[in-house]
């Protein structure tokens, strides 16, 4: 009855920088687990081969089957990584454009000032 919560900690607030950088780096990595993953692929491909030349017919069906599960595996991470790089490119457009509105709502009451200075009539275009 009187035990005391403990309270969540606030969620940290990420630059848009910081959170491209990231997802940036991620994509990456997820590159390279994809090559790894190839890599081990024909690896097992290798492997089966050798195993059909000793006539190790069990042993290469497994190899094979171990071959496109690393191959499925690759592709999987290949496809994460391309997402994660559209994700990537929309925050960089978003952030471009919030520096934009920003940018364009410091300007504004200066463009206004300057409009009823001059007066409209005068801007030519």
């Amino acid at each position: 009855m009187g035990a005391c919560r403990a309270s969540k900690p606030a969620p940290q607030v990420i630059d848009a920088d910081d959170l491209v950088f990231q997802l940036k780096m991620q994509a990456k990595h997820l590159h390279h687990i994809s090559r790894r993953s190839e890599r081990e692929s024909q690896e097992n491909i290798k492997k089966a081969k050798m195993a059909l030349t000793k006539n190790n017919e069990e042993g290469a069906v497994l190899y094979i089957n171990n071959s496109i599960n690393k191959r499925k595996e690759a592709m999987n991470f290949l496809r994460t990584a391309h997402r994660l790089e559209a994700i990537t490119t929309q925050v960089r457009s978003n952030s471009n454009n919030g520096k934009l509105l920003d940018q364009l709502r410091t300007l504004t009451p200066f463009l206004k000032q300057q409009a009823d200075i001059q007066g409209v009539h005068y801007v030519k275009i």
